[in-house]
């Protein structure tokens, strides 16, 4: 199993970014995304798979602590999927970089908006992992295990989050990226 490192984390590279947003912080260009149907391959169908295991799985961790059950929200997974390939797909500009970022979050912001106007909040997890026996349970464990990221799937600072999406890519270098958003709206 390979393991990327980043910062001072040791076991699993992962990035946070913990924004709340309001209507008026709203950029005022809207970035549109356009969706075309394609044959699902085998690993797109695994992608999906990973999920809604990890949406499940988030349930049931917020479950035990207490924390309503957040609900799929499939605009929100549409730019979760296409963050985590964009992040599958980059080409770090010097060795040792991560693929790993938060770059483009405020288009995610407007792209969500977009569709659904009274989106007031939103955060973010990004991980990167080579292939698991269980990668959904994996990232979401390790995002558990981490306090920013822990603060966002169980909404901790209280930014009422109740929707979110999750999105896994696995990229050529046979890593699996996954982003999970989630939303007050």
């Amino acid at each position: 199993m390979k393991i990327k490192f980043l910062s001072n984390f040791v076991i699993l590279s992962i990035a946070i970014f913990i924004v709340a947003y309001s209507a008026n912080n709203i950029l005022s260009t809207q970035t549109s995304t356009t969706k075309t149907t394609a044959p699902v391959s085998s690993s797109a169908a695994k992608a999906l798979e990973l999920a809604h295991e990890a949406f499940q799985y988030a349930n049931e961790i917020r479950a035990q602590n207490n924390k309503a059950p957040l609900t799929w929200d499939q605009d929100v997974a549409d730019q979760a999927n296409i963050h985590s390939k964009v992040m599958g797909d980059t080409i770090p500009k010097h060795q040792g970089d991560t693929k790993l970022s938060h770059d483009g979050f405020q288009d995610r912001f407007n792209n969500i908006y977009s569709k659904h106007s009274s989106l007031s909040a939103m955060g973010e997890n990004v991980a990167e992992t080579s292939e698991q026996p269980d990668v959904a349970k994996f990232v979401t464990d390790k995002w558990m295990g981490h306090p920013p990221h822990r603060d966002n799937l169980l909404d901790t600072q209280n930014y009422g989050f109740t929707k979110t999406g999750i999105g896994f890519y696995l990229a050529d270098d046979n890593h699996w990226y996954a982003t999970a958003i989630y939303a007050k709206f």
